[in-house]
């Protein structure tokens, strides 16, 4: 982490559709929000999402630290999702 000021906890929340999970990306922010804070979580809504997507997003749990996954069963809106995280 950086000298000087920093973020004391960050949280970010990814709202995740069957249109694709993206695992990349989200290792990517979970790795970029570790060096911005001392204390990071990515919250993974998964908004409906089938069983192939919900496999994938828990293996992306398994091997990248401070994220979690909440599964919603039925897709609302994103608001409500969002919400949800």
């Amino acid at each position: 982490m950086a000298t000087g000021p920093y973020i004391a906890a960050l949280s970010c929340v990814a709202v995740v559709t069957d249109d694709g999970v993206p695992v990349a990306l989200i290792a990517e922010l979970a790795r970029q929000a570790a060096t911005l804070s001392e204390q990071s979580e990515i919250v993974i809504v998964a908004n409906g999402v089938g069983a192939e997507a919900a496999r994938a997003m828990q293996a992306l749990v398994a091997r990248v630290p401070d994220v979690t996954v909440h599964f919603l069963a039925d897709r609302v809106d994103t608001d409500v999702a969002t919400l949800v995280g």
